[in-house]
């Protein structure tokens, strides 16, 4: 059974406010928000008692529930299996394990590249055991694990900022704050939390990520590409959590053969042209690393000679002007 972009909210129940998967089937939800729900008992807005669940791409916020605020993985017979891939986790409330709780599991939970932030009554508690793997746990109090009598097992580049999990996988970060933005839209059909400039989640997870299966994860929760260079240093790895930041494109204004109207160009000439990068109101020309400019398919011909500055379009702001060999 496959459900996507569905939508969840005010509902009331004793297991999984919104969803029990009571049946021993397999369920995937994708690209999906359960936000709002209530549970007497476990599972605020999800239930796990049965059958194999894929949560894909979803939000879960400001749930309620006695045992795991946002998802309860309690099987009561049989076996069930469960796994957390993209998905935002977020302010919700439980007595015990705010974001997941998972007891009486013979069969271990696997969350992937996903964010377990701000909710209250822990992060996680586990009974048996638990697989993390590129995941966020932030600011999940008292702790983001609380009461675990299982075994947390890292498969690494995992981010806990209070270093209550007890991680030792290898790139695992704690004690940090991910700097993350508010649960909002940030694009894409689900919310997420942003990874603000400067989060040390950035470019911190493995260079090709992959899913529950091995195979590459190519996509955020918000479908934004994976991965990406997002701290500019020259080689792209996944970022650690649901959302992967992306490279920020500003928009330029050049100018070629500036003040020359019309601006023709003869390609077999041999000699230089000019080409300005001018100033506007949303930027500043002066601040390009000269170095960095090419001219030509892809870029391929550097500076010829030293850049100046100059007002080429009079209006009162500097530009900046390269030149290139014409061919």
């Amino acid at each position: 059974v496959y459900k996507r972009q569905v939508v969840m909210s005010e509902n009331i129940a004793r297991y999984g406010g919104a969803l029990n998967n009571a049946e021993s089937s397999a369920l995937t939800i994708l690209d999906s928000t359960f936000y709002n729900n209530q549970a007497s008992a476990w599972g605020g807005a999800i239930s796990v008692p049965r059958g194999e669940v894929t949560i894909s791409g979803c939000t879960i916020s400001n749930n309620i529930a006695i045992d795991g605020g946002g998802i309860a993985h309690h099987p009561n017979t049989g076996l069930a299996e469960l796994f957390i891939i993209n998905t935002t986790i977020s302010g919700n409330i439980a007595e015990n394990a705010g974001a997941i709780s998972s007891v009486r599991s013979p069969i271990p939970l696997s969350i992937i590249s996903s964010t377990l932030a701000n909710n209250s009554g822990g992060g996680l508690r586990v009974s048996d055991e638990l697989f993390l793997q590129g995941t966020i746990l932030h600011n999940n109090l008292p702790g983001n694990c609380i009461a675990s009598t299982g075994q947390i097992s890292s498969l690494g580049n995992n981010l806990d900022s209070d270093n209550s999990c007890n991680l030792n996988g290898i790139n695992d970060l704690v004690n940090l704050d991910p700097l993350l933005g508010p649960l909002q839209d940030n694009g894409g059909p689900t919310n997420t939390h942003e990874l603000l400039e400067g989060s040390p989640a950035i470019d911190a997870g493995q260079p090709n990520c992959t899913d529950v299966s091995g195979q590459p994860l190519l996509s955020d929760q918000r479908g934004e590409p994976r991965p990406v260079d997002g701290n500019n240093d020259g080689q792209a790895a996944c970022d650690i959590g649901a959302y992967e930041a992306q490279v920020a494109i500003t928009t330029i204004e050049v100018d070629i053969k500036p003040g020359r109207q019309p601006n023709s160009i003869n390609p077999r000439s041999k000699g230089l042209i000019a080409v300005a990068i001018l100033t506007s109101e949303d930027f500043d020309a002066l601040q390009v690393d000269p170095g960095t400019v090419g001219f030509g398919p892809a870029g391929g011909e550097k500076v010829h000679s030293h850049a100046h500055v100059e007002d080429v379009d009079y209006d009162g702001d500097m530009d900046l002007v390269f030149h290139f060999k014409t061919q």
